[in-house]
C-alpha cells in the first residue's frame, strides 16, 4: 500500500513542477540565513514552522511535495533532523542536498556515544561557515545571480562578525561566578564554549530524551553551589520542569531563549541574528542579578512585625478580592466587545506550539495548525490522544504549558462569544434540574452584559434554535427525561443560540440513532456553507471520509493535518494508533 501511495504521489507531482527555482531549508535559522543571502532574487521555503521542534517534527504530505519540487535542499545535519534523509529518499527528489555544517568542528554529545551536538549555529563563528556553504550552493544553483548573492553574503558576513564581537563583550558583564547557564535541553554548548559560560540542562542535546532524577539532583546541586540567580526556559520546549526547578530553589526564570527555532514577529528573535542578540540580552540580564539581599531585608525585624501579621493578611485579602472583581469585570467587558478590526482576515483558529501536561505526563506536545472558516474538521485519534485537551486549550479552559491559541487573530478570552462548545454526553449531569429551554438559553449568556438578564430577543433566538433542531415541543421537559438523540440536540441548539463562528463538538454522535446522526451531519455541513468553522471529535473511522473536509490526526503530537484525502491514510493511522487498530475498513 505504501508503494502504491508513493507511486501515485510521484505521478501527480510530474505535472506540478513548473521549473522555478525551489530552495528549501529544514529549520527556520537556516531558512533565514539563506533568505538574507538570496534577497529578493529567490524565495526560500522552510519545512519546520517557526516555533516547531526539528528534533520531534513529523513531515506532512505537503512537506513531501515541497521536497520533491525543490532544486536545493539545505539541512543542518549532525543528527539534528532525524527525519530528513528518509523524506528526501522517499520523495524521489532530484534536488542538490547541502549540509550547511560542512566544515564545522563539532562538539561531541555529552549524552550519546559517537554522537555530536547539532546546535552549531549558536556560535556565530560557526554561523560564518553556515552562510559560506549556503552562498556557494546558491551560486551553484543560479550562477547568473552570483553578483547579487555575493553582495548580500559579504554584508551579512560583516554583520555576523560584529554581532559575534558584541556577544563576547556583553557576556563579560555577568559576574564571573554567575556565568552558569541552565536551560531545558543541552542546546547552548557551542554558545557557552564561544562566549565563556558553563552549561547545565535537564535534557541532553535532543528534546526527545527522558528526564532523569539524577539530572534534577545535579541541577539543584549546581544552583546551590554557584548561587546562580536565574535559569531559563526555551521557546520550543514545555517549561513545566524548569519552572518546577526554579520554584524548588527559590530562583527566577531569567527569560525565554530561542535555540531550535527563531521566534515570531513579536518575539524580538525573528531572525538568526536577532535570536542570538535576544538570547544574549536575556542571559546577561538574568545572570547579572544579585541573590540574597531580599531575604536579609525580610528577616531583619521580622519579630517586630509578627504582631501585625493578622491585620496585614486581612487587608491583603480584601485587596485581592477587590482586584479579582475589577479584573473579572474588565475581562467580561473586553470579551463582550466587538473584536478589533482586521481579526476576520486571520485563520479562524491558530494553534501555535501548544504543549500541555498533567502531573509531568505530556498530553499534547508542540501542536501547530491553522483552521479555516467554512470547513468541517474531524479530530481523530485513540483514547488519551489529547483530543478533549485540545478543545479545552482552544476554549481557554486551561493554560497551556507553552504556546498559545488565537481565534480570528486574537486571544480566546476576547473572542469567547464566537466559540461554542458541545460537550461529551458523559460530561453532563443529566439529573440536574434544568429544562430544555434553560439549557438552550444558556447559549445567550456570552452576549449578556454583567449582571443583566436574558431578554425577549435572547428568548426568541433560543426558540428558533430549538425549532431548527426539532426539540421545540420539549422546551419545558427536564433534560434527564429525553432520549439520547434528543439530549445531544439540546446542546447543539445551545451552540446555535450562541450565534458563534466556531463550533467544537466532542463526540456528538455517541449514543444517538442513525436518523439523528444524519441530521447532525447535515446541520454541520450547512453551518460550514455559512462560513462557520467546525471541529468534531470522532471515533468511527468508517465515516471519516464521508463526514469531514479535513482531518486532524492526534496522538499527543500532531501526526497529520490536512485534507481528508491526503491525511486519512493507512500509514498515518498506523502512526496514530500504534498497533491499536486490528482492522481498517475502507480507509483508502
Amino acid at each position: 500500500m505504501k508503494r502504491i501511495i508513493l507511486l501515485c504521489f510521484l505521478i501527480t507531482q510530474i505535472s506540478i513542477s513548473n521549473g522555478q527555482d525551489g530552495v528549501v531549508a529544514t529549520a527556520s535559522m537556516i531558512s533565514d540565513m539563506a533568505q538574507v543571502i538570496a534577497g529578493d532574487a529567490l524565495k526560500v521555503d522552510c519545512i519546520v514552522p517557526i516555533g516547531g521542534d526539528p528534533h520531534l517534527y513529523e513531515p506532512t504530505p505537503a512537506d513531501a511535495t515541497l521536497i520533491y519540487k525543490a532544486k536545493l535542499i539545505l539541512k543542518n545535519g549532525l543528527t539534528f533532523e532525524g527525519w530528513i534523509n528518509e523524506l528526501i529518499e522517499t520523495s524521489g527528489t532530484k534536488a542538490n542536498v547541502v549540509t550547511v555544517t560542512r566544515g564545522v568542528d563539532p562538539i561531541a554529545s555529552l549524552d550519546y556515544a559517537n554522537a555530536t551536538d547539532p546546535h552549531a549555529w549558536m556560535d556565530l563563528s560557526n554561523g560564518l561557515i553556515y552562510i559560506e556553504n549556503i552562498f556557494q550552493s546558491l551560486v551553484q544553483l543560479r550562477p547568473d545571480l552570483k553578483e547579487t548573492f555575493e553582495k548580500n553574503y559579504l554584508a551579512y558576513r560583516k554583520e555576523i562578525e560584529e554581532t559575534h564581537a558584541q556577544t563576547i563583550e556583553e557576556i563579560q558583564k555577568i559576574p564571573e561566578l554567575q556565568r552558569v547557564l541552565i536551560t531545558s535541553h543541552d542546546a547552548f554548548q557551542y554558545y557557552g564554549k564561544a562566549y565563556g559560560l558553563q552549561l547545565e540542562s535537564i535534557l541532553g542535546t535532543s528534546t526527545d530524551a527522558e528526564v532523569q532524577t539524577s539530572d534534577i539532583i545535579n541541577l539543584n546541586r549546581v544552583i546551590r553551589e554557584t548561587g546562580v540567580p536565574a535559569i531559563f526556559v526555551e521557546s520550543t520546549i514545555n517549561p513545566k520542569q524548569i519552572n518546577s526547578i526554579a520554584m524548588d530553589n527559590n530562583i527566577v526564570i531569567g527569560g525565554e531563549l530561542f535555540a531550535d527555532s527563531i521566534g515570531d514577529e513579536e518575539s524580538g528573535a525573528d531572525s538568526y541574528l536577532d535570536m542570538i542578540r535576544h538570547n544574549t540580552m536575556e542571559i546577561v540580564r538574568g545572570l547579572s542579578e544579585v541573590r540574597g539581599e531580599e531575604t536579609f531585608t525580610h528577616s531583619h525585624g521580622a519579630k517586630e512585625g509578627e504582631k501585625y501579621r493578622p491585620f496585614l493578611f486581612a487587608i491583603l485579602g480584601l485587596l485581592f478580592l477587590l482586584g479579582f472583581l475589577l479584573m473579572y469585570l474588565r475581562l467580561r467587558k473586553t470579551a463582550l466587545a466587538t473584536p478589533p478590526e482586521g481579526g476576520d482576515d486571520k485563520a479562524a483558529i491558530s494553534v501555535q506550539g501548544i504543549s500541555v501536561s498533567y502531573d509531568q505526563k505530556v498530553v499534547l506536545s508542540n501542536i501547530y495548525m491553522e483552521m479555516e472558516p467554512g470547513k468541517v474538521y474531524g479530530v481523530v485519534g485513540p483514547n488519551g490522544a489529547g483530543k478533549s485537551t485540545l478543545f479545552k486549550a482552544i476554549l481557554g479552559l486551561l493554560e497551556p504549558d507553552a504556546g498559545r491559541v488565537l481565534v480570528h487573530g486574537h486571544p480566546v478570552d476576547v473572542q469567547q462569544k464566537r466559540v461554542a462548545y458541545v460537550p461529551q454526553k458523559n460530561d453532563v449531569d443529566w439529573n440536574f434540574p434544568a429544562t430544555v429551554k434553560d439549557v438552550v438559553t444558556m447559549g445567550r449568556y456570552p452576549h449578556l452584559e454583567p449582571f443583566s438578564r436574558v431578554g425577549a430577543v435572547d428568548m426568541k433566538i433560543a426558540e428558533e434554535a430549538m425549532k431548527d433542531l426539532g426539540i421545540a415541543e420539549f422546551a419545558n421537559r427536564q433534560i434527564g427525561a429525553l432520549s439520547g438523540g434528543q439530549q445531544q440536540r439540546v446542546f447543539l441548539a445551545r451552540a446555535l443560540a450562541q450565534e458563534a463562528d466556531i463550533f467544537l463538538l466532542d463526540e456528538p454522535f455517541v449514543g444517538v440513532d442513525m436518523t439523528t446522526e444524519e441530521r447532525i451531519i447535515e446541520l454541520l455541513k450547512q453551518l460550514a456553507n455559512e462560513g462557520k468553522t467546525l471541529l468534531v471529535v470522532h471515533h468511527d473511522l468508517s465515516t471519516v471520509r464521508e463526514y469531514f473536509d479535513s482531518v486532524i490526526l492526534l496522538n499527543q503530537r500532531l501526526i497529520a493535518f490536512g485534507s481528508t484525502e491526503e491525511t486519512f491514510t493507512e500509514e498515518n493511522l498506523a502512526k496514530a494508533y500504534k498497533g491499536q487498530l486490528t482492522v481498517l475498513h475502507d480507509v483508502r
